[in-house]
């Protein structure tokens, strides 16, 4: 699913970029991977429940962030998210939920402004 159009001159994938880096470093997110630590080096995957290592796992939001046409302010709402709305999934159950939804949603049309 593709994030709302870009300010003219600025490609919507640099925004997108920059966005979820400043995400990869927010206190939320590492608030997640702490709960799902349960001991040195391991942490608990939410699907599966194995014990996997942290270059095994990735934060995941429970509902999509791109889900259709959104605005920028819906966007950032969504990737900024609670705690509560986020969970640590291994990799393998992160590629399979991905896929899932990827499959379920349909491209809709951008919002006009």
């Amino acid at each position: 699913m593709s994030p709302p159009p870009a300010p003219s001159g600025i490609p919507a994938r640099f925004i997108v970029s920059s966005l979820r880096r400043l995400w990869s470093r927010s206190f939320t997110r590492a608030e997640v991977v702490k709960a799902a630590r349960i001991s040195r080096g391991l942490y608990r995957c939410a699907s599966c429940l194995g014990s996997f290592k942290r270059g095994e796992t990735h934060v995941d939001h429970l509902a999509m962030v791109s889900d259709g046409a959104l605005t920028w302010d819906d966007y950032i709402d969504r990737l900024f998210c609670a705690a509560k709305e986020m969970q640590l999934l291994c990799k393998p159950c992160h590629a399979e939920k991905t896929k899932r939804e990827r499959g379920q949603t349909k491209r809709k049309e951008p919002p006009s402004h």
